[in-house]
């Protein structure tokens, strides 16, 4: 007989076995095994010593065993139901635990299984009759609602909870911060947070203190998400990578990387997540060193062998920062890759507007065997839009029909209205928007801002009403693309109703980018009054408003005003930037106001903007060539860190306007020293100055330049500018010669021969070479008549200038200007035909003041006295009111005593 245990009572020692039997299962929580095993050898004698009460005992403790046996079974059988969305076996298993009781022992688990199964109202009505309810089984049902995407659910159920006086666990807390980070609602999240801080969990539990500071990141609430991480007694990767990925996705890549650094300074290394938030963050901000740093790290340690996420992440950096090459290297380097990594190549390829080549990764794609996805498909979209590929689109367009992506997929319906819209399909972008079942405000915009573009101001204002007739309100683009598609068309009549329903709404204190787009449209429409003041009434007045007035100025020639809003700019504290600058320093040059010239001068190399900008030093260079200070654009251009053709050929072109040939040839050759071959452009300036001052050695060296770099063939200019010089230095026989061997003539070279023709005195060249350019089929235009009508003036050929005269309407549709009436009447004035000249005056449609001096000096010469009085009395009466009435007079004193005979 054993040892009785010392634990057995006085009482009890003669019942060693009870002893034994209570030690036994006090001890142990026996399995089903081992309990089988025990009745088995206790069977035969274990009803015969124990009392009838220690029997029933022993039976409820073994039944209690078997029973938390079975339930561990169900358990453990309900979450491989759950895992593999079984929901036929988790059916039955339901219906065995029912049969068993067992109902109150595994609700939690059922109802965790039936919500991932995606049958959230079974979880709710087993969660309804559950007999008793605890913080788990509560928090299974909020699981179920967040998982099954119904946050608003969850955080009701989270409230009931409450009511009912429980308190929720941690992981409760866990799932209904995910539930305010799908709802986007900080509110509810702060509420939450409170509760936790309450209970003190925030800083034992690291979990927790992680999806509160996610919960602010993804609510866009960062500043809140950092202060939160910065209380942590102890920070985590998780918790860096929270942060780092809020900033990410808010489009803050600097202060990611901020985030990395102080994360490296608690002594945490990355993981992978850091790594994939890290290179999206540089692709972001465009840090190509920080992002090629980061693909050293990943390729050192093996990461992108197994890992295809990172693989698309670093594909997708460098394509964003417009190193295309590279990211199609290390695509084609990757031992895996996908839909994903294709699309994200396609994509950086179509943001950089090289459709073409998206186009042709998109096949190279298919051909590898991926089946492109609706993120590949939304892209590849984007580049037919961006190159006009409508044919390629439409194919795509099929392809996504046979695969049936269309139905419900808003994003890829609105990216193949925005693809037929660029390329000008309208009739199929509206087949396309009205076929979509949830179209919004997006696809709407998609096809205004396709009107837009192409400056269809009417059918754009038509969209906007029927939007407005289905009752989706437009933003801010909207009325940005409406408002250019008025500016195109110069519609300002219809940019006012906009600029009124704008203010009606109240948008233009919310979106300073409508204010930008009254203003421009204003400023291209020619109401500069309005457009200057609606600028001054802005909150926030952008460097593009500015412009907008500026160049407005500037198109209507008004160069005083332009300045003086450039001025204003500045007393506002604005600081003009490369494009304003560039307006201004063209104005100066062109009205040849140095003076204000060189004060922006001093302002820009102050700014330092000579360093950074080769367009500033260009516009500078040309500013001081047409104000003919070639001195100070050659120092400019001494000074500047970086040269160009560009900048060559402005100082080349101040020469030339200078008839400075010697020092535009020397220019030529510091440049090409300078290691920058001349342009089309270099040379024409220098074949001008040649022309102008008669160097025709220069001018033949420059030929020769010319023909040795092979460009006459491609540049019809360069040509027309050859026969220009040989023609005003007297060689006609080169430029006559020059002329036969362009490859394509037009009816400018032509012009160019014959002008050289007429000053040279050889009229019978110019009337030959006039036949010769009908003879090749081409239209004489304006100039070639006043060409042909100074050459009959000038050898007295008055039939020949009355038939060319006739012709150059009848035959030529070309309308006689002022010019051609003034030779025509200088002529006939001149050969003593003054009634002829009375019929050429009487088909004048308008009469100009200046020709009435041609007709007196007519009569002036052949003394007809009515012709000249009627004449004289026409220019009294035309210049009266003018500075020049006594040009006039002082002009005609000869003729007084004529007309007093």
């Amino acid at each position: 007989m054993r040892r009785i245990p010392a634990t057995c009572s006085p009482q009890k020692s003669a019942d060693p076995l009870s002893c034994f039997l209570n030690s036994f299962l006090s001890q142990h929580i026996p399995s089903k095994g081992s309990l089988w095993i025990f009745g088995l050898c206790c069977s035969s004698w274990i009803a015969k010593e124990l009392t009838g009460k220690q029997f029933l005992i022993a039976q409820g403790r073994i039944q209690e065993s078997q029973n938390q046996g079975e339930r561990t079974a169900f358990l453990s059988a309900l979450r491989n139901c759950a895992k593999m969305k079984d929901l036929s076996l988790g059916g039955k298993l339901y219906d065995d635990i029912i049969q068993r009781g067992l109902l109150h022992k595994c609700s939690d688990a059922l109802i965790s299984m039936y919500a991932r199964c995606g049958e959230v109202e079974k979880a709710e009505e087993i969660f309804e009759n559950c007999p008793s309810r605890n913080a788990f089984t509560w928090t299974s049902l909020i699981a179920a609602y967040v998982e099954k995407g119904q946050p608003e659910d969850a955080l009701i159920c989270f409230k009931r909870m409450q009511r009912e006086g429980l308190s929720p666990i941690p992981v409760t807390f866990t799932y209904i911060l995910n539930a305010c980070c799908s709802m986007g609602s900080v509110e509810e999240g702060g509420k939450i947070h409170n509760l936790i801080a309450q209970q003190g969990l925030l800083q034992l539990n690291p979990i927790l203190g992680n999806a509160v500071v996610n919960m602010y990141a993804k609510c866009g609430a960062l500043s809140k998400a950092q202060q939160v991480l910065e209380e942590l007694s102890a920070r985590n990767v998780n918790a860096w990578c929270a942060l780092m990925s809020g900033y990410v996705n808010a489009g803050k890549g600097s202060e990611a990387l901020s985030c990395y650094e102080r994360m490296q300074h608690d002594g945490l290394s990355p993981d992978l997540v850091t790594f994939i938030c890290l290179l999206k963050a540089c692709g972001i901000t465009k840090s190509i060193d920080k992002g090629e740093w980061i693909h050293h790290e990943v390729s050192q340690h093996g990461m992108l062998e197994n890992n295809i996420e990172l693989g698309t992440a670093l594909v997708d950096m460098y394509a964003k920062c417009g190193a295309l090459e590279k990211a199609q290297g290390v695509l084609k380097d990757l031992p895996q890759r996908n839909a994903i990594t294709w699309s994200a190549l396609i994509a950086g390829y179509a943001q950089q507007g090289d459709g073409a080549k998206a186009i042709s990764c998109f096949e190279e794609m298919r051909q590898e065997g991926f089946y492109p996805d609706s993120v590949t498909f939304t892209c590849i979209l984007n580049a037919c839009g961006s190159i006009g590929a409508a044919d390629k689109g439409e194919y795509i367009h099929d392809e996504i029909l046979k695969r049936g992506l269309l139905e419900n997929n808003i994003v890829l319906g609105n990216a193949l209205v925005d693809m037929y819209a660029k390329c000008g399909a309208f009739k199929k972008a509206q087949q396309v928007l009205l076929k979509l079942v949830d179209r919004d405000v997006i696809s709407w915009n998609a096809l205004i801002s396709g009107y837009s573009q192409h400056g269809k101001a009417e059918q754009a204002l038509m969209c906007l009403m029927q939007m407005h007739d289905e009752g989706i309100f437009p933003n801010a683009i909207t009325y940005t693309c409406i408002l250019k598609a008025c500016s195109s068309a110069r519609a300002v009549e219809k940019g006012e109703l906009m600029h009124e329903e704008i203010m009606r709404r109240g948008l233009l204190e919310k979106e300073t980018v409508l204010g930008s787009a009254l203003v421009e449209m204003y400023a291209r429409c020619g109401v500069l009054a309005k457009a200057r003041e609606l600028l001054g009434k802005l909150s926030v007045q952008d460097l593009g408003s500015w412009l907008a007035v500026i160049a407005g100025y500037v198109r209507k020639c008004e160069f005083e005003e332009a300045f003086r809003c450039f001025e204003q700019m500045q007393c506002e504290g604005i600081l003009p930037d490369q494009a304003i600058l560039l307006y201004i320093l063209n104005i100066c040059g062109t009205i040849k106001a140095a003076d204000k010239g060189v004060r922006i001068h001093k302002e820009v190399a102050k700014w330092g903007l000579l360093e950074d900008s080769i367009l500033v030093g260009n516009a500078l260079v040309d500013m001081y060539s047409k104000c003919d200070m070639t001195e100070n654009a050659r120092k400019v251009l001494e000074e500047l860190l970086s040269r160009n053709v560009v900048t060559w050929n402005s100082l080349i072109t101040g020469y030339a306007q200078c008839g400075d040939v010697e020092q535009a040839m020397k220019c030529l050759k510091e440049m090409q020293c300078d290691g920058i071959v001349p342009n089309s452009v270099t040379f024409t300036s220098i074949l001008k100055a040649c022309g102008a001052v008669g160097a025709l050695n220069e001018g033949k060296e420059i030929h020769y330049e010319i023909a040795r770099r092979d460009l006459l063939g491609s540049d019809v200019i360069l040509g027309t500018s050859l026969v220009d010089m040989y023609a005003k230095c007297g060689a006609l026989s080169n430029a006559q010669q020059v002329l036969q061997e362009l490859p394509g003539r037009s009816i400018i070279s032509w012009n160019a021969f014959i002008a050289g023709c007429i000053q040279k005195g050889d009229s019978e060249l110019a009337f030959t070479a006039f036949k010769q350019l009908h003879e090749e089929g081409l239209s004489p235009n304006a100039a070639t008549f006043s060409c042909m009508l100074s050459a009959c003036n000038r050898s007295g050929q008055i039939k020949d200038a009355q038939s060319y005269f006739s012709d150059m309407r009848s035959k030529n549709g070309v309308s006689p200007d002022l010019e051609h009436y003034a030779c025509m009447l200088d002529l006939l004035g001149r050969s003593g035909n003054v009634d002829k000249v009375m019929q050429v005056i009487q088909t004048l449609p308008t009469f100009h003041n200046g020709l009435w001096s041609v007709l007196l000096g007519a009569c002036q010469k052949w003394g007809n006295m009515n012709v000249g009085k009627w004449a004289f009395q026409h220019a009294i009466q035309a210049e009266k009111h003018t500075a020049e009435s006594n040009a006039i007079m002082s002009s005609t004193c000869a003729t007084q005593s004529f007309f007093n005979e």
